[in-house]
């Protein structure tokens, strides 16, 4: 189809909506969505053709509420335009250039609309459905951008994901070795994207029980995420979390608590104390470091984290009896398994109040209660 006849159809678009719904006020930054692009192509048509009796029949239908114009005015329209392109050879550059920027714009927000749905599907656990709903967005990607296009390729790497999430972990790989070959050789090495998927296929590769193939993934790609991201950028900060957790799943607990209490220092530095964040890799220490065999030390470092959440979020937050949990098994793990009865009939009567008899949570700390009181009654039984 011509420049000028999808111009035509833009700009009775444009006409119809109305200028009182115009996308770019006056002064306003440029916005690159669907309808600033519209405004862009139907003022440049206008300042050319200006009060040309096609153009101002074309607004007369727009106005009317007709649905499309009638074919002797879109005719009109495109005859106006391809004249003037070719007295004006910049006109028509311009012409083209909106135009082209209006059918990308026009796909690229179709493809979002896609990726929300197949992701929407991913999340309800509709494995099938979703799986479905990547294979043609892929397939209309490919289409109309191209196998190469690096949004192209970040899709199959989603869709690679969400086919591990569906429990397919042995085919996410598979598509994600392949996609790491192809990105490398249309993107390179070093490229943002290709370092994020190389995190993902680490993640993965960890998921499917190869830890230490997962720790040498993310030690490969740290460097160039660094490089390119900065040392505090939330990007590096979750890919060090990602190498400590599968240093810890690998059997190196010791190197687990290193690297967590090295993350520590930036998370601090970067987020700040009191940060989710930085509260969840307090307690990542804590639980390593009992891993490591130091339960005591575990025990002391989630006495200070509870203090902290208590002071900042509350005692009946969701955080805070995590925080409790953690600290009673932390207790029992350090050979006092009466304490950590204790605290765990004191926090499954706040997560019954709380969350509810019946909320997983509350169930997990009565499990967690008959665990500890078990071995509790093998201690005294010995005595």
């Amino acid at each position: 189809m011509a420049v000028g006849e999808i111009a035509v159809g833009y700009v009775f678009a444009r006409a119809a909506r109305g200028e009182e719904q115009r996308a770019e006020p006056a002064g306003a930054e440029v916005e690159y969505t669907l309808e600033a692009w519209t405004d862009r192509l139907h003022d440049l048509v206008s300042r050319k053709l200006g009060d040309a009796p096609a153009l101002r029949k074309l607004a007369e239908e727009a106005e009317a509420g007709q649905d499309a114009p009638s074919d002797r005015t879109r005719q009109r329209v495109r005859e106006a335009l391809d004249e003037a392109a070719q007295q004006d050879p910049d006109f028509g550059q311009a012409l083209d250039h909106a135009v082209r920027r209006l059918e990308a714009q026009d796909h690229f927000e179709a493809f979002a609309t896609q990726h929300y749905h197949a992701s929407s599907l991913a999340e309800a656990g509709d494995a099938v459905g979703s799986g479905a709903a990547f294979e043609q967005l892929v397939t209309d990607m490919v289409r109309v951008l191209g196998a190469d296009h690096p949004d192209t390729l970040n899709t199959r790497g989603v869709q690679a994901h969400w086919r591990g999430q569906s429990g397919d972990v042995p085919g996410a790989l598979a598509a994600l070795e392949q996609l790491l070959s192809d990105m490398v050789q249309v993107l390179g090495p070093d490229h943002l994207i290709t370092l994020n998927h190389r995190g993902l296929l680490a993640h993965w590769r960890g998921e499917a029980g190869d830890r230490v193939g997962a720790v040498t993934g993310f030690e490969q790609v740290l460097p160039g995420i660094v490089r390119a991201l900065g040392p505090d950028d939330l990007d590096t900060l979750r890919t060090r979390n990602s190498l400590a957790r599968c240093r810890g799943l690998a059997g190196d607990a010791t190197g687990a608590v290193d690297a967590y209490t090295e993350l520590l220092t930036a998370v601090v530095r970067v987020l700040g104390p009191d940060h989710p964040e930085t509260f969840t890799c307090r307690e990542n220490v804590a639980l390593w470091r009992s891993r490591a065999g130091d339960a005591a030390g575990a025990a002391t470092a989630a006495e200070e984290v509870l203090a902290d959440r208590l002071r900042v979020l509350g005692p009946d937050h969701p955080d805070t009896l995590t925080s409790r949990n953690n600290l009673a098994h932390f207790r029992g793990q350090a050979g006092d398994p009466a304490a950590a009865v204790t605290a765990y009939e004191q926090l499954l009567a706040d997560r019954r109040r709380v969350l509810g008899p019946k909320h997983p949570e509350t169930l997990i700390t009565e499990h967690n209660l008959a665990h500890w009181r078990a071995r509790a009654n093998q201690d005294r039984s010995r005595w």
